[in-house]
């Protein structure tokens, strides 16, 4: 197995490819990136970082910002049967024209978020998207004036994280769309901004789990100033 690890006030910065700006690691390869800047990259996907085919990432205590990507994944494109630990990194001021301006998880991977923050994002649809069977864990993370004007996800399970000043065309906070299934827990949604679902969203047969949680203050143009249920979608709140 290829291993890399890039330490110590690094700095992966301007750089432009195709696919993985900064970084593209594949086939069982292990990457540990910390205490490190990943920042002014681009490419058409993943423009930092483009984690695939069975190859690990272990991210901590670095930032990753103004980064741009045509498509998807600005900060970060998992896909293929990855897994990612990320702890304590920061993702601001990332832009995707499509999908996920901070992470994509895609295609079966696994990525856990452990106090992270996500401020002045921006894509098309969604901070974090997980689709195709992906499975995201955050905990302990804020999401702060964030924007997108769609947003979907598969498996996502949050704790002790909060949402606030994001702004969405539906689900400013969460949204989670066709059969996805979304826990939350101990999370707060305050001053967030869409035209329906507020603090979160869900269609399509998708169901939320909801305990413990604070949503407050959020706003609408339409409807569903705090949570917008359509097609099916069920919530359980505790």
């Amino acid at each position: 197995m290829l291993q890399v690890a890039i330490h110590s006030n690094s700095r992966l910065m301007g750089n432009k490819a195709a696919q993985g700006g900064a970084l593209h690691a594949e086939g069982y390869a292990n990457i540990t990136i910390s205490s490190s800047l990943v920042a002014g990259n681009s490419a058409a996907s993943g423009a930092a970082l483009l984690v695939a085919s069975e190859a690990q990432l272990v991210l901590s205590n670095s930032a990753i910002k103004r980064n741009s990507a045509e498509k998807n994944g600005a900060g970060l494109l998992l896909q293929g049967n990855t897994s990612a630990a990320i702890a304590g990194a920061s993702f601001s001021n990332n832009t995707a024209l499509m999908y996920g301006s901070a992470v994509v998880a895609d295609s079966q991977t696994k990525v856990q978020l452990v106090n992270c923050s996500f401020s002045n994002n921006t894509a098309e649809r969604g901070t974090v998207l997980v689709t195709n069977s992906a499975a995201v864990a955050i905990s302990h993370s804020a999401f702060h004036s964030n924007n997108a004007s769609r947003a979907g996800t598969t498996v996502l399970y949050v704790v002790q994280s909060n949402f606030t000043h994001n702004n969405a065309t539906n689900g400013a906070g969460v949204n989670i769309m066709d059969r996805a299934i979304a826990n939350i827990s101990h999370c707060s949604f305050l001053f967030n901004n869409a035209s329906t679902g507020g603090g979160l969203y869900a269609e399509g047969n998708a169901v939320f789990d909801i305990s413990g949680c604070n949503i407050t203050s959020n706003r609408v143009s339409s409807t569903g100033g705090g949570v917008f249920l359509s097609q099916s979608a069920i919530v359980s709140l505790s």
